[in-house]
């Protein structure tokens, strides 16, 4: 059963880890994407050519970078109890899957056992049976003599 559970823990972990690497590469692809595209419309140029023509724009980007990391850590915070919650519900499952693994066990063991009764009590019945019949048989063969 050990060796079970081993093997879905690290079946899990693959799967965990494909996962994270398919989410890295994207991140990383989304990253390259957005660089060449700074790159190649010149972002940077036209941010600072925006503020040299509305310097009255520049009072509002300290709000926008406080903004996008208050986001950010916001995000970060969200993740991270999520993944808590997550752990929690997956332990949870576990939990749960080996109780009724083991409530399968007993079920399969009790089975067995009536099922081992049943047996004997039928070889019993069976004894029995031929016991009895053997006596009807004898008292049948008794009654034809006397009758002959």
């Amino acid at each position: 059963m050990k060796n079970f559970e081993n093997e879905i823990k690290e079946d899990d972990a693959k799967i965990y880890s494909q996962e994270a690497s398919k989410d890295l590469v994207g991140i990383g692809i989304v990253l390259a994407l957005t660089l060449l595209l700074s790159y190649y419309f010149k972002v940077f140029l036209f941010i600072v050519e925006l503020f040299q023509k509305n310097p009255e724009a520049l009072t509002f980007l300290d709000e926008i970078i406080t903004g996008l990391v208050v986001i950010s850590l916001g995000f970060a915070f969200f993740s991270w109890r999520r993944l808590k919650e997550l752990k929690k519900e997956t332990d949870k499952c576990i939990l749960e899957e080996r109780e009724l693994a083991a409530m399968a066990v007993t079920h399969a063991e009790a089975e067995r056992i009536v099922s081992k009764q049943l047996h004997v009590e039928i070889e019993q019945l069976m004894k029995f049976l031929k016991e009895d019949r053997e006596i009807l048989l004898s008292k049948i063969e008794k009654q034809r003599f006397k009758n002959l």
